[in-house]
């Protein structure tokens, strides 16, 4: 089977240019024009193009602009800068505010132009591969991290989860791009937590009064899990999130842009989860409460997509299952305990393959008290 050809926009204002170029591309490429921005990006949003090409002077928006939106909605689209008008200081603008991959001077020749796109398109299938091979290696390694995690740390995993949906249900609201940094920065923000031994960890946990050794141990947490997480190709950035999570504005406000956003959301989510655990509040109370604590123009933007956020039960049915009932995503209601009463797992946990094994198994030996009440 013939591989598809690259698809591409190419925007401008004059009807015959666009005209020209679909009869000069359209045996190299499949080819979708837009006579203004605006046209081009509400494409974007509807399909996915390898590479946008556009006109620098056109009316209400330019390319400058229309390339700078781009690349904030759809960054992985490769961008090309196309003009007639020999103007530096519109090209620089283009070039700083919309990272081009190419300029180019019209009238350029056929010849040229197809060399140009088939590039950019090759360098957007690079990246598409690259992240693809990232995101598949890094799955598991992270689900090995997370399970362990689950495992030695049950209470920490618990809170992660917590972490995990605020943090991104405001990555959600804002839609933020590199979605899956902070994915992982947020399932994995409690790793540290596998350094505390058993009975601090179930104190720090809890709602139970710390010692100042448990508050300097908890303290430590954040850095512990960095340590583990910057040993990892491509996790440099998560690790630092995760790092700076307790810090200071001054502290954050000192990081790169992606990483200061994720120590944010990191920060704003962990000090609503744990006073909510400490206070006894409902989770709207504490969102509530967070935004009288923190006064950062910067955080104050992100807990206003909050203001959607619905705590788990109401958002799941609850249900009391048996273990042969149990499914892979359900998440416990209450904790899992054996016959003898211990516990096997803690509420909040996510059930995979691995966990419900090991329920299975657990069930088959020292025996589970049934029925289990779940969120599905």
């Amino acid at each position: 089977m013939d591989e598809e050809l690259p698809k591409i926009l190419c925007v401008d204002d004059e009807p015959h240019v666009l005209q020209g170029l679909e009869r000069n591309l359209y045996e190299y490429f499949d080819v979708t024009t837009a006579e203004s921005g605006a046209a081009a990006l509400a494409l974007m949003e509807d399909d996915v193009f390898e590479v946008l090409m556009s006109d620098m002077r056109m009316p209400e928006m330019d390319g400058a602009e229309l390339l700078r939106r781009s690349r904030e909605q759809h960054p992985n689209t490769t961008r090309i800068l196309l003009t007639g008008h020999a103007d530096l200081e519109s090209a620089m603008k283009a070039i700083n505010q919309g990272n081009i991959f190419r300029f180019l001077m019209k009238p350029c020749e056929t010849e040229d132009l197809v060399d140009a796109l088939q590039e950019a398109s090759h360098l957007y299938r690079l990246r598409r591969a690259e992240k693809d091979l990232l995101e598949n290696t890094l799955k598991g390694t992270i689900k090995v991290l997370a399970d362990i995690l689950n495992i030695a740390a049950p209470e920490a995993f618990r809170t992660a989860f917590f972490i995990r949906r605020l943090a991104m249900h405001v990555v959600n609201e804002k839609k933020l791009a590199n979605r899956w940094e902070y994915d992982i920065a947020a399932m994995l923000c409690q790793l540290g937590a596998l350094s505390l031994p058993e009975d601090a960890l179930k104190r720090a946990f809890n709602s139970v009064n710390l010692s100042e050794q448990d508050k300097q141990m908890l303290k430590a947490i954040p850095e512990q899990g960095a340590q583990l997480l910057e040993r990892i190709p491509r996790l440099g950035r998560v690790a630092l999130m995760i790092e700076s999570q307790f810090g200071t504005d001054a502290d954050i406000e000192s990081l790169p842009e992606r990483v200061q956003l994720g120590a944010r959301l990191l920060r704003l989510a962990t000090w609503i989860e744990t006073t909510k655990l400490h206070k006894q509040l409902s989770i709207q109370e504490a969102i509530k409460a967070a935004k009288t604590h923190f006064t950062n123009e910067q955080d104050l933007d992100l807990l206003s997509a909050l203001d959607s956020y619905r705590p788990i039960q109401d958002t799941k049915t609850v249900r009391e299952v048996k273990v042969t009932e149990l499914k892979i995503g359900m998440i416990l209601e209450e904790d899992v305990c054996a016959l003898s009463g211990s516990v096997v797992l803690s509420r909040g946990q996510e059930l995979n393959g691995f966990l419900l094994d090991r329920l299975i198994n657990f069930s088959r030996g020292a025996g589970i008290k049934e029925p289990i009440k779940v969120y599905c």
